[in-house]
């Protein structure tokens, strides 16, 4: 099918245990209008698509203990949609891991790895003030990457190793980037995987 689950112009449901797997384009998406949903406990697996996706202007949600696997683009994808809550899921194989188009987002514990063909997570457009932490986010072409005129994101408290570039900061705007483990305290090593022209690693 081209969708898998979809919400359309509604608030507060809850989308939960569902298996979304092959399906021609998102997984599990929320579109047009609303917000206040919780989606947890679901596999979202090979969509052609996102895995998971907010749309514009739909705020307010959770995205909880969900697992996301062999997505050739993005794991989860919030899309001008401010305040929403991602914690605790697992995010394998998709390009990027979770990408955020949005401001005020909240992306905490979860394990986001070996997305080999891109970042594991994506800060994108005007996206600022989003907070990225205490999650592991490990074996990506990159760790953490921020483009454009995203700014004043705070990227801290992760254990962040074993990619290929641990943080790229393109846009060379403010971010808050120290606190991270990048899998050792040499510096120099910890430099050559850091590209950030403003902003500092410890």
């Amino acid at each position: 099918t081209s969708r898998g689950v979809v919400l359309w112009a509604s608030y507060n449901d809850t989308v939960q245990s569902c298996d979304a797997a092959s399906n021609g384009g998102v997984g599990i998406g929320v579109f047009s209008s609303g917000g206040g949903h919780t989606i947890m406990g679901n596999t979202a697996n090979s969509n052609t698509t996102a895995g998971i996706q907010i749309g514009a202007g739909i705020g307010g949600n959770l995205v909880k203990n969900n697992t996301i696997t062999s997505s050739p683009n993005q794991g989860i994808y919030i899309l001008n949609a401010p305040a929403n809550t991602i914690v605790g899921n697992t995010v394998k194989g998709a390009r990027p891991g979770i990408e955020i188009a949005a401001s005020r987002n909240v992306i905490r514990n979860n394990l986001i790895a070996q997305n080999s063909a891109g970042s594991g997570v994506y800060i994108n457009g005007v996206a600022d003030t989003n907070a990225v932490e205490q999650n592991e986010i490990a074996g990506n072409e990159t760790g953490v990457m921020v483009i454009l005129q995203a700014r004043n994101n705070v990227i801290q408290k992760n254990n962040i190793t074993g990619n290929t570039w641990d943080l790229v900061n393109r846009g060379g705007l403010a971010q808050t980037t120290g606190r991270n483990w990048w899998g050792t305290a040499d510096e120099v090593a910890i430099s050559a995987k850091f590209s950030d022209t403003i902003n500092t690693f410890i």
